[in-house]
């Protein structure tokens, strides 16, 4: 989910963890491209920026009067203007959640105690 405000509304395919919804003449895309660059500059990242223009019309209609849009692992985090700090903070959040999923997902089943939900009436 986005945070509380923010529009919402279908993105572009990406692999990158930051993706930034630009077009061209676009003087506070210049400015989020820069915040964007400052951190990946000083932390691996992957960074993608996407001409809106050249999105489908879907997405060109969701966000046109966005932009830029920051979308950090999935999320919009910021339309207009963004800041390093807020870049940084939900780039430090998708790392502790994907840790969290990861973690979740390789540990192993517990054993004993109570039965599972739904093994209520199983016919044991």
């Amino acid at each position: 989910m986005p945070p509380r405000g923010l529009p919402t509304g279908p993105l572009p395919p990406s692999d990158a963890r930051v993706v930034v919804l630009t077009r061209a003449g676009c003087h506070l895309c210049e400015l989020a491209e820069r915040e964007v660059a400052a951190v990946a500059g000083s932390q691996p990242v992957s960074v993608q920026l996407v001409d809106l223009d050249a999105c489908e019309p879907q997405v060109r209609t969701a966000w046109t009067e966005h932009v830029p849009v920051t979308v950090v692992d999935g999320t919009v985090i910021a339309i207009w203007a963004v800041d390093a700090d807020r870049i940084r903070a939900a780039l430090t959040a998708g790392v502790a959640h994907n840790q969290v999923n990861n973690s979740s997902m390789t540990e192993p089943p517990p054993v004993g105690g109570d039965a599972p939900r739904g093994a209520e009436g199983s016919g044991r």
